[in-house]
């Protein structure tokens, strides 16, 4: 299934997207399924960002190295909190601020959706956690890594863009088994990778941050990006695809 979030003729409302339309859903899709009866096809809705996360987390160095194939002993996933109020979906333009003086790095990523409240939780409890997973792109300031402020790099305001909906079909072994990766600019391929070189297993990482804060529904965990990220500029036409998932789509402003 595939559950998205749209400005439609009645107003902001989760749906169901199926082929070219969208099967309008009565509230929030963690609780239970159910359709209100409208239909909208999707050129006459707009998709925004699928969920409204309280909480976004990102993976730093999230793809095991070319020749290794598991993470050094007692190593852990290395979380770092996305502080951003304004996040983007589907066609959204991502802002290029004036007070920036370098380029931005595009991220394509897979990002994982919470599903209900979770605190303390096994890897494998982890997986009962999971409403679905989305394609993430976590732009970054690359001027402000050179200082390590990853603050600065990237919660700026419009740098968190995911869609174009959720897929709640994507099971464990899917991603073991490998999803391919894909970023583009302006139509050229410039990333690729597969999850079945993430460095740790999704469950593993909604543990780890389960032990520290209490994740909610709607909450995003993207699983980090295939190295190296790509730069790009203002007016530059990015995408971040994840296969069985879609493809997100933004411009450069």
């Amino acid at each position: 299934m595939r559950i998205g979030r749209a400005a439609t003729p009645g107003g902001v409302a989760y749906g169901e997207v199926t082929g070219d339309s969208l099967l309008r859903l009565s509230g929030d899709p963690f609780s239970e399924i159910a359709h209100t009866g409208e239909e909208y096809p999707l050129d006459a809705v707009q998709l925004l960002h699928p969920v409204e996360p309280r909480r976004v987390l990102v993976i730093l160095g999230g793809f095991l190295p070319p020749g290794e194939n598991a993470p050094p002993a007692g190593s852990a996933p290395k979380l770092f909190p996305k502080v951003v109020t304004e996040h983007l979906g589907p066609g959204d333009k991502i802002p290029y601020p004036g007070f920036l003086t370098g380029s931005l790095d595009m991220e394509a990523e897979l990002a994982v959706v919470i599903g209900r409240r979770t605190r303390g939780v096994s890897a494998d409890e982890a997986w009962e956690s999971i409403f679905g997973f989305t394609v993430y792109n976590d732009i970054t300031a690359s001027e402000f890594l050179a200082a390590g402020d990853f603050y600065r790099a990237k919660s700026i305001d419009g740098f968190s863009s995911f869609g174009p909906w959720v897929a709640t079909d994507i099971s464990r072994d899917d991603i073991r088994d490998g999803l391919v990766i894909t970023g583009r600019v302006n139509g050229r391929p410039c990333q690729h990778g597969n999850t079945s070189r993430f460095k740790f297993d999704p469950g593993r990482v909604i543990s780890e941050a389960s032990r520290y804060v209490t994740l909610l529904p709607g909450d995003v965990i993207s699983l980090g990006t295939p190295p190296p990220a790509q730069p790009v500029q203002r007016g530059d036409y990015v995408e971040a695809e994840v296969e069985r998932i879609g493809v997100l789509s933004n411009l450069i402003g």
